[in-house]
């Protein structure tokens, strides 16, 4: 990603810096190892804008765009769910770009459930849940 999209606050902490267009930030380390079922979680420690989305993409097809979201087609690389509520799939268009997830905000943790057999993210706000299908691409 080019430097001038993004600043490294802390190690996984990052915050935006150029408004301009959709960007991709890739954060690592990776889910869990071991077993079917990976879980990740991340803190919103804050948020002036209600497109934050958190989720999970396939790296090489993010990078392939230059780390751009065109959040209006399929194939952005994306699985994602953002805080004013939108659902954002790479694979279902009935599941991109929609409304149709949970609200968060500054101080909420968003947890992600991935499970590798039936190829499904679980987010979680509190009680709030939201399923998106996913798809395995081998090597990314």
């Amino acid at each position: 990603m080019k430097h001038n999209d993004i600043k490294i606050i802390a190690p996984n902490t990052v915050k935006s810096i150029n408004s301009s267009g959709y960007k991709f930030i890739i954060m690592e380390p990776h889910f869990e190892t071991g077993g079917f079922i990976k879980n990740v979680a991340f803190k919103i420690k804050e948020s002036s804008s209600n497109w934050v989305a958190v989720g999970v993409c396939h790296p090489k097809i993010v990078k392939s765009k230059n780390y751009g979201f065109n959040f209006s087609q399929l194939g952005h690389g994306g699985y994602l769910v953002s805080a004013n509520g939108g659902s954002w799939s790479h694979l279902k268009e009935d599941q991109n770009n929609k409304v149709k997830s949970f609200k968060f905000a500054k101080g909420d943790i968003v947890q992600i459930t991935m499970n590798i057999v039936e190829k499904t993210l679980l987010f979680k706000n509190g009680k709030e849940k939201y399923t998106i299908n996913f798809q395995t691409i081998p090597k990314d």
